[in-house]
């Protein structure tokens, strides 16, 4: 067990962020750092998650996914 004094032995984790050309959804696909076959067995069989798409309309994204603002309820 680790607490807030004690420094985590693990490297630090990114996220690797795509995406979906088709509906412009960004997601976090995988954290790196990530042993290099299992990131491209991963990223080879990504599909949106929004529209359900996949393959070539999977990019890089340059920004942090958005999460959801849920609805205003209207009085």
């Amino acid at each position: 067990m680790t607490d807030e004094l004690t420094p985590s032995l693990a490297p630090p984790r990114s996220p690797f962020n795509v995406r979906c050309e088709a509906c412009t959804h960004v997601w976090t696909a995988a954290w790196l750092p990530m042993e290099a076959g299992l990131f491209a067995r991963l990223t080879a069989r990504l599909f949106c998650p929004s529209c359900g798409r996949g393959g070539v309309a999977i990019k890089v994204a340059t920004s942090a996914p958005v999460s959801p603002v849920p609805p205003q309820r209207t009085a």
